[in-house]
């Protein structure tokens, strides 16, 4: 599977065709409204109507919505297969699972414990060979944690030529970044000069910009959010507006629609929880709980109170935000970007750029070292 924005539009949408039923008029034959399809899903689990086979399920269904309901099994589409049964209701196509467990994901995102919240937020946009690349690095980094496997590895996947191709194909196509374009340019070309604390010094800066002109757009009361709190809400609200797009075209029961039992399939909320814990447990982390080096804190690097954030890794930390940021942004429809960080005229003008930035940044270290 890869990690493209052409998926964000594609993967996860439903396969529902409606079909069309002679009782519309929302009433069951004795003239009272029609069950709900959460009473009927428990309906049918209570009387072991699931265990029996279709027959018993489908003849529940008619009972409520009528023979020409167009009771039938069906397995619905939505990153992982869900199997259950469709039929109308009031004229709506609608779908019960077989049952309350749900269905578990065979996508890269088995990755997100890894790479989440101390390490890495997970990167969308990647092959998943790449995010095992990366959780290879992170492995072979525990046994040695002052060493470097894990900024190698990052390197190689976010090399100068790939962010210019990121800056100019995603970046620049999507409002919410574009007050803050000329300053990620200026981070990038500082890192490439091998300024690592002002490039990921400023890097937060747009990051929390980016994330706060996304929540705007959700909602104005999110302009001119700060805090940690504040922050954390845009997140949450990003998740319920990834929830309520679940399953288009088709009505589900309730708890159907509930974070904890989409989490174990939906890739894309997945993502978004994971870069919600990473961004309450490691960027906006209590200086006072952090444990060993203050190396990745939004308060500390802003106001000074330690210069560990120094690394490479944070830079990539942050530069895998940003695309994160861009993937949201997709998600929510905010973007018409709809291919996968497409190689351009003008992208490969930045490249270009970058490359010979980052060539001229590698001789002055050996010249003149900091």
């Amino acid at each position: 599977m890869v990690w493209s924005i052409s998926d964000v539009t594609l993967v996860g949408r439903c396969q529902s065709h409606p079909l069309r039923a002679k009782n519309t008029d929302g009433r069951t034959k004795g003239g009272g409204m029609q069950k709900s399809i959460e009473a009927v899903f428990y309906q049918c689990e209570h009387t072991g109507a699931f265990l029996k086979g279709p027959a018993a399920v489908v003849s529940i269904l008619e009972s409520h919505y009528g023979e020409n309901c167009g009771a039938a099994p069906y397995t619905l589409s939505h990153f992982s297969s869900i199997l259950g049964y469709r039929f109308i209701r009031e004229g709506v196509t609608c779908f019960i699972p077989q049952s309350k467990t749900p269905p578990s994901s065979t996508g890269p995102f088995p990755f997100a414990p890894l790479l989440a919240s101390k390490d890495l937020i997970v990167p969308p946009l990647l092959f998943p060979r790449h995010m095992m690349l990366i959780c290879d690095a992170i492995r072979a980094n525990e046994t040695n944690p002052d060493g470097l496997t894990v900024d190698f590895c990052l390197a190689s996947i976010y090399t100068p030529s790939d962010m210019g191709r990121y800056f100019e194909s995603l970046f620049s196509e999507i409002d919410s970044f574009r007050p803050y374009m000329q300053h990620i340019d200026e981070c990038i070309r500082a890192y490439l000069f091998g300024y690592v604390s002002v490039a990921v010094s400023g890097l937060i800066l747009a990051c929390e910009g980016i994330l706060r002109e996304i929540g705007a757009k959700i909602d104005s009361r999110f302009e001119g959010i700060t805090s940690k709190d504040q922050f954390t809400n845009v997140l949450t609200k990003i998740e319920d507006l990834l929830v309520a797009k679940a399953y288009p075209g088709v009505e589900v029961p309730g708890f159907m629609r509930l974070k904890e039992y989409m989490l174990g399939f939906d890739e894309q909320l997945c993502l978004v929880d994971n870069f919600k814990d990473y961004f309450t447990t490691r960027l906006y982390e209590k200086t006072s709980e952090v444990e060993g080096a203050i190396d990745m804190n939004r308060h500390s690097v802003l106001h000074g109170l330690s210069m560990d954030f120094n690394k490479p890794i944070n830079f990539y930390r942050l530069f895998i935000m940003l695309v994160f940021l861009a993937f949201v942004s997709v998600l929510l429809g905010h973007s018409r970007a709809s291919s996968f960080v497409a190689e351009t005229d003008r992208s490969k003008l930045k490249s270009d750029c970058y490359d010979k930035l980052a060539a001229f940044g590698a001789s002055m270290k050996v010249r003149f070292p900091l």
